[in-house]
């Protein structure tokens, strides 16, 4: 009887033991973070694992949405365009499998150039600049920040045209940085666009102080 008992002891421990390595390996939990979940492209996003529990033989899949994917315990990628992608890690070990998904969303930087509506003057010399979207580009919500290129820079919001008054005789280069509603940027610069020539100062002399007398015949 006394043997019968340690036998039926030592069953009820191995099933226990068996119950507590399930429940333990059941408890893989697929984790990881990011910075921010929202970006400009080209945009570099990281990701940090923080998965647990982790053993030497636990395995690593990553797919980034964009058609990369990794192995590594901690992973990385660039989206060179705008969208919506979805981002999972899948983590391996012990006969399981678990995964954790996240959203990332890509926005696309300005498409804009801009032109000047006269490019050669004398000083002071007027210039307008205006803003060219490219075809279905929505500009509500852009800001531009203008260099001219003599010293004198100007921000602007809600208008796609400035007027700029060079006041002496120089090449200017031209800088145009725009920015959506995202904070995504486009720098923009032409050299020596603008083309102004100094004002003519006129002057002469005369070797006699009196030029002439109406006193002679």
């Amino acid at each position: 009887m006394k043997h019968l008992n340690l036998y039926c002891r030592n069953i009820l421990l191995f099933f226990f033991w068996l119950l507590y390595s399930q429940l333990a390996v059941a408890q893989i939990k697929a984790d990881f973070t990011t910075k921010t979940v929202e970006g400009c492209a080209p945009f570099l996003a990281a990701f940090t694992n923080t998965s647990t529990p982790l053993t030497a033989t636990t395995q690593f899949e990553w797919s980034f949405g964009n058609g990369n994917t990794s192995f590594e315990r901690d992973a990385a990628t660039i989206y060179t365009l705008p969208g919506s992608y979805s981002v999972r890690l899948t983590v391996r070990d012990n006969g399981q499998s678990v995964s954790k998904e996240i959203k990332l969303v890509i926005h696309s930087s300005p498409s804009v150039n801009f032109k000047a509506d006269t490019m050669k003057g004398c000083a002071p010399f007027d210039v307008r600049f205006e803003i060219e979207p490219a075809a279905g580009e929505n500009t509500a919500g852009y800001s531009y920040f203008w260099d001219f290129g003599d010293g004198t820079v100007q921000e602007i919001t809600g208008t796609t045209s400035v007027q700029h008054q060079y006041t002496f005789g120089q090449y200017n280069a031209v800088s145009l940085v725009a920015t959506n509603q995202w904070g995504c940027q486009t720098k923009i610069r032409k050299d020596s666009l603008v083309d102004v020539k100094g004002a003519l100062l006129v002057d002469f002399t005369s070797p006699d102080s009196i030029l002439c007398s109406l006193d002679k015949p």
